[in-house]
């Protein structure tokens, strides 16, 4: 396998795909939307339910029918019905990506169940509750909703609900990386499936079964498998199967390093996402266009992809959404108090709801009217002084002609310019890689060899701390380019408050100083600000980051001698000075070190480790708090790097 499928990877693409086994009722939609308008309300419940657990159709619709569904059930007073209705809920909000949500849902329905005595459907419900607790990077309550589920099903003495619980117990043992066991599971419930001819259901067991080889390197037994899976949903119609089976065809041809065959798959994949609005499976898509993008070499949209998976990353995953989903337990029981209230309410909108529609339909209508009257007269006031357009147009090209004659050498200048940004993006492209790739291959390396048995402690204490700086440098290199993201797209908010300058920039020389010392050299503060202006306002974190980017700079780049912080005041802003005895830099590359990806010579072959981004930040930051940054320097001769702040009087 290459060395862009690591195992965690694999596994964690495994458990997408194995946990989107909920069960599908699935009938023709326009015969189930004729069945709404029935008078009677249990037949327009179990339609709209129906349609709510049609997993072919958008998120946001199954949604509107499940709360269709919830709502007549609860007027009838329907607890079947009211369960079923929260547990397709449950599913679509699963599917949308809104976990939170999901939660609450499914309790609701786990609970009636267990109040109606219907096992099977709380075996299902529990299942999609596990589903959404691995979405949410809680594995321990994904296992404990798993096995409750799993024991349910065994119980039954179902082939069909063993068959299922073999499923379960699989995923549970190939997301906890035991593929042995979890191959030996799905093995055992293709049997019975295919004794029952379960043609939907096997789909998923044939594509969990490749999942596990490939994810034991065994790629000769992978493809048969996704084939026979993908043909038995390309016939089933089942557009959210296909979009995963279609995904793992083209990680398949990507691990094998044939990327022709991929993209046609991908570009599938990413197109059924979204449609069906689910993020997670859009995320995954990103990652493999990055991935393809870089086999053949097109470095610019490699970092394009890389740089969405990022963003939609964070917005999947935020710290906020696990905090919502830990005090839903506490607000189940409320809700349920004012569940009847709430319902009461919906009703008396409706009627208020059904008027606005109607109003808003009648403005729309005159709106329309209007806008065709606005093009009439529009039409008839172009025919007029079209001719004389024309003739100014000539004109115009006469001039623009003569000026572009004039443009040739500006011209050149702006290709050498593009050539030149060319090749920084390819320096970064090559230098990230090396970044991700060097600390990587060392926890993978040393992790191995953590396995060995006759290592002595004092081996494993010194291959434990590899792997920690190994992880601890790709750490640092992901969170600058999120953080780079983040300042481009206009995330970054400035907090000022009183600071003591003095503190913060003598804090972070005592931080370096051992570092500098280490390579022999002197690190001091030659002068700071006077006692009374030692105190400004100003953003502390964002004052932090400049002075550790640019002091952490200056000892990468300085091999002996000093390095110097100097602090004035002039005015109203206060000047700071970084001065180093290191390498220098040469005067042609003073603006370009400030750019995105930029080290002062990106076509040395000695080049330092970073991926060029820590000036870039600096700069942006400067610029935040109302102040400037520029350079001094001659290759071999040191560097000065000064930046402004305002201090008001």
């Amino acid at each position: 396998m290459r060395k862009g499928f690591p195992l965690i990877k694999t596994l964690i693409s495994i458990a997408l795909v194995l946990f989107s086994f909920t069960a599908t009722y699935t009938q023709n939609t326009d015969s189930l939307l004729l069945l709404t308008q029935s008078d009677d309300q249990q037949i327009r419940a179990e339609a709209y339910a129906s349609l709510g657990n049609n997993r072919n159709l958008p998120a946001s619709e199954r949604l509107a029918y499940a709360q269709k569904s919830l709502e007549i059930a609860m007027e009838l007073e329907d607890k079947s019905a009211e369960a079923y209705a929260n547990y397709i809920a449950g599913s679509a909000h699963t599917d949308a990506g809104a976990y939170d949500k999901a939660v609450s849902c499914l309790q609701n329905a786990i609970t009636l169940y267990d109040a109606l005595n219907d096992q099977k459907m709380k075996a299902r419900s529990l299942d999609v509750l596990g589903r959404t607790y691995f979405y949410l990077r809680q594995p321990d309550k994904s296992l404990e909703m798993m096995e409750k589920s799993n024991a349910i099903k065994l119980a039954s003495g179902d082939p069909h609900e063993i068959a299922w619980s073999n499923i379960g117990l699989g995923n549970v043992h190939a997301i906890m990386g035991n593929l042995d066991e979890a191959l030996e599971l799905f093995l055992e419930s293709q049997k019975i499936l295919e004794k029952l001819n379960e043609t939907e259901n096997i789909s998923k067991v044939y594509n969990n079964i490749g999942n596990i080889y490939f994810a034991k390197g065994e790629m000769n037994k992978v493809l048969p498998y996704r084939l026979k899976a993908l043909e038995l949903d390309r016939a089933a119609n089942d557009e959210r199967q296909i979009a995963f089976k279609t995904y793992n065809m083209a990680e398949y041809y990507l691990a094998v390093n044939e990327a022709g065959k991929a993209l046609p798959y991908l570009e599938e994949s990413i197109n059924l996402a979204e449609k069906l609005q689910d993020k997670e499976l859009k995320l995954d898509n990103l990652k493999l266009f990055t991935e393809y993008c870089i086999l053949i070499n097109d470095h610019n949209q490699a970092l394009e992809y890389f740089k969405k998976s990022f963003l939609l990353s964070e917005e999947l995953f935020s710290s906020e959404l696990s905090e919502q989903v830990s005090e839903m337990q506490a607000l189940f029981e409320t809700e349920q108090a004012i569940k009847e209230k709430q319902i009461s309410e919906l009703n008396l909108a409706k009627s208020e709801e059904e008027k606005n529609v109607l109003l808003l339909l009648f403005l729309v209508a005159v709106l329309v009217i209007g806008i065709f009257v606005f093009i009439y007269h529009q039409k008839k006031k172009f025919n007029i002084l079209l001719k004389a357009q024309v003739k100014q147009k000539t004109l115009e090209l006469e001039e623009a002609n003569a000026e572009l004659k004039n443009n040739v050498e500006l011209l050149v200048k702006a290709k050498e310019k593009a050539e030149e940004s060319d090749r920084l993006k390819s320096a970064f492209l090559a230098n990230m890689s090396h970044e991700v790739r060097t600390p990587m291959n060392g926890i993978l390396g040393f992790t191995k060899l953590l396995l060995e048995p006759d290592l002595s402690s004092e081996e494993k204490e010194s291959y434990i701390n590899i792997v920690h700086k190994s992880g601890q440098r790709m750490l640092n290199t992901v969170n600058v380019i999120v953080e780079m993201s983040k300042i481009e797209a206009g995330l970054v908010e400035v907090h000022e408050k009183e600071t003591d300058f003095n503190k913060h920039a003598q804090g972070i020389l005592d931080l370096f100083r051992a570092e500098a010392e280490n390579k022999g050299l002197k690190i001091s503060a030659e002068q700071l600000l006077p006692e009374d202006s030692r105190i400004l306002t100003t953003d502390p974190h964002k004052l932090d980051t400049i002075l550790t980017n640019l002091i952490k700079n200056a000892i990468k780049y300085t091999s002996k001698g000093s390095i110097t912080l100097k602090c004035y005041k002039k005015g109203s802003e206060i000047e700071c000075a970084i001065e180093d005895t290191g390498i220098g830099i040469s005067k042609n590359r003073h603006k370009a070190i400030f750019e995105h990806f930029t080290q002062a010579d990106i076509e040395d072959k000695n080049a330092y480790e970073g991926i060029g981004l820590g000036l870039s930040v600096c700069k942006a930051y400067v610029e935040m708090l109302g102040g400037k940054i520029r350079l001094e320097s001659e290759e071999g001769k040191g560097s000065v790097f000064y930046f402004t702040l305002p201090y008001p009087h």
